[in-house]
């Protein structure tokens, strides 16, 4: 569907509904502005501790989420 067939689908859409609820979260949706929409930026920490996590994948340095929920359990019992 092209980007004008979605706008008059909208349009017509929100010309219709007398739903007031649906027409206060459209409003809010388009409100948004596109720059809260980029790509999200780490910080340097951040960035180091997904390289090291990402190091510990590749060298096999993981816990099975079974493995880990067992240690949970453990712990709790404790």
């Amino acid at each position: 569907m092209t980007t004008v067939a979605i706008k008059e689908k909208l349009i017509h859409q929100i010309q219709k509904t007398k739903n007031l609820t649906i027409l206060q979260e459209v409003s809010r949706l388009l409100e948004i502005d596109e720059t809260d929409m980029d790509i999200l930026k780490l910080s340097e920490p951040q960035r180091g501790k997904m390289l090291r996590a990402e190091e510990d994948i590749r060298h096999g340095r993981v816990i099975s989420d079974e493995e880990i929920k067992n240690e949970v359990k453990k712990w709790l019992k404790k």
